[in-house]
């Protein structure tokens, strides 16, 4: 069973009300706003620091005074007993992806504000999506330069069911720190699915030009986001990567659940035994949770 980060015991400082002036909001953008809001609560910077690297006022004359209306008109703003920003960091041990948790979690509290909190829920979320389909997008590319590598010079594949620890590192993209994923290891996992969709073997996908075999996509079928659920095992197995045609994959990262579920279903069938012996012990309920 997988521990739940939900249960992390965390009090959120109260939002105050809203300044009600979007004059910024509606200058810069959803990237930008999503970029200070994330920078301010989890990477623990300063409004002055906000102006100069988000919004390129370089020359300082703003003192801050721009991003800082961004943050009061969600009503990020007060100072704490050391007379420093409340919110400033506040986040900072914690993923994007905990952080939204832990911010999700307090709409069912009795917390001011709850408007403005669903906001910037939403910024957030929309941050985390996008900056989940570059990661994927970037390792797909790894796995195909992976693929040409291990078929070139005819490398022997050894795919193993055990336990292994986390991974200990995480890679950072644009000040967004993510669990490192192993090329080598969702490569593996497709030669040993012989580049088939695992969902049905008859799905039709196309041959690549890259290395002339059927082009298939790996998958965890676990997200590994969340990793931090299973502190004893990492997710980055082959137990854990499974081979899909690309619209299977667009489909369980796009799809409506009613159309999903039966995936899930079937790969978590052919899976479970495979990754309790891993280390990996979840069931579909839970797993339905994860998409």
């Amino acid at each position: 069973m997988f521990n739940n980060t939900n249960s992390i015991e965390f009090e959120l400082p109260q939002l105050k009300a809203s300044s009600g002036r979007d004059r910024e909001i509606k200058q810069f953008g959803n990237k930008k706003v999503e970029d200070i809001i994330y920078h301010h609560l989890f990477l623990d910077k300063d409004h002055r620091s906000l102006d100069i690297e988000i919004l390129n006022k370089s020359d300082g004359s703003t003192q801050g005074r721009v991003s800082a209306n961004i943050l009061y008109y969600f009503g990020i703003k007060g100072v704490n007993e050391y007379n420093k920003a409340q919110f400033k960091g506040v986040l900072k041990n914690f993923s994007l992806f905990q952080g939204i948790e832990i911010l999700e979690k307090h709409l069912s509290l009795d917390y001011p504000h709850k408007d403005m909190l669903r906001k910037i829920i939403q910024y957030l979320k929309n941050d985390f999506e996008r900056r989940e389909e570059e990661i994927d997008a970037d390792y797909l590319d790894q796995v195909e330069r992976e693929t040409i590598e291990l078929l070139h010079n005819k490398k022997h594949i050894l795919v193993s069911d055990e336990i292994k620890p986390p991974p200990a590192q995480k890679t950072v993209l644009n000040g967004r720190q993510n669990f490192s994923r192993n090329a080598r290891i969702a490569v593996e996992a497709l030669m040993e699915a012989t580049f088939k969709c695992e969902v049905n073997h008859s799905h039709y996908t196309f041959i690549s030009r890259k290395h002339r075999q059927p082009y298939v996509e790996a998958h965890h079928l676990v997200p590994m986001k969340f990793q931090d659920r299973f502190p004893l095992a990492s997710l980055d197995t082959h137990s854990n990567v499974v081979s899909l045609c690309p619209n299977c994959h667009r489909l369980l990262h796009h799809g409506i659940q009613e159309e999903y579920i039966e995936i899930l279903e079937t790969l978590l069938d052919q899976r479970h035994s495979r990754l309790i012996k891993c280390g990996i012990e979840i069931n579909i309920e839970e797993l339905k949770m994860m998409y």
